[in-house]
């Protein structure tokens, strides 16, 4: 299902910031965003020598690293250091002022993850109407690192610069949790006045993720473009954070 032509059309898209070798599962990945055409998907990354295919609404874009950290040393005015992977997931609050130009013909734009599978994206964002809302988050009362969308308007891209001494995180070179800890509780303190400005969509939690493929699982599957368990219950996607050591192979590849 994609989303009706009209004048309510929001363009959407989503980043992602990745270096080093792309995960095994990519082609999953990328076959999940293919049935959410609607919805674009921006990867910037250094790698050179994926051997496959992308769909029409994912892009790659070079970038390295140290390309990377001159962009969000002059954005903060403070010296970045990333010593670790995680270390980019400080940065997801920020990527809607890092990438404003690149995201300048967006109504929405998201952070997300590739260590899931998508489900139906779409039907989803119809079914809650989220035009009307400024921020969306398939967590509950929380920002989630792997699925937030943001209305694209300076106050909301610039938002993570009312954290009180919000540069001190970013001159850390490791992880210290700015996107679902310190920016996450700023926004939801503010949501809590009544005089605040924008409309957030956070309700519960939308994903199915570890504890339900570990400790409890349900016979979730993805099929044409859904994610559902054994019970016909649906999900927006699949986060499988704790395969990742473990996952060396898939059964398909995207052209399948």
């Amino acid at each position: 299902m994609g989303f009706e032509k009209g004048k309510e059309d929001k363009k959407i898209c989503f980043v992602i910031v990745y270096f080093g070798k792309f995960p095994v599962w990519l082609p999953a990945f990328l076959l999940s965003c293919a049935h959410n055409p609607s919805i674009q998907w921006k990867i910037w990354n250094d790698i050179e020598d994926f051997q496959g295919e992308f769909p029409a609404n994912v892009t790659s874009i070079p970038m390295t690293l140290e390309e990377f950290k001159g962009m969000a040393t002059e954005l903060i005015d403070a010296p970045i250091h990333i010593n670790t992977p995680h270390k980019l997931c400080d940065f997801k609050p920020l990527y809607g002022d890092i990438f404003k130009a690149q995201l300048s013909n967006f109504d929405y734009w998201g952070h997300c993850d590739l260590d899931l599978v998508w489900g139906d994206i779409e039907s989803f964002l119809h079914r809650i109407q989220f035009q009307q809302y400024d921020i969306i988050s398939s967590r509950s009362s929380a920002i989630c690192g792997h699925f937030t969308l943001y209305k694209n308007i300076p106050a909301l891209n610039t938002f993570y610069t009312q954290v009180s001494n919000f540069r001190k995180v970013f001159l850390k070179p490791k992880y210290a949790g700015f996107d679902e800890g310190y920016f996450s509780y700023k926004l939801f303190l503010e949501s809590e006045k009544d005089d605040f400005l924008y409309k957030i969509f956070w309700p519960k939690k939308h994903a199915v993720d570890w504890p339900e493929l570990e400790i409890k699982p349900i016979g979730w599957k993805w099929k044409k473009g859904k994610i559902v368990n054994s019970y016909g219950q649906e999900r927006i996607y699949l986060h499988f954070m704790k395969w990742k050591k473990s996952l060396n192979r898939i059964d398909f590849g995207f052209d399948e």
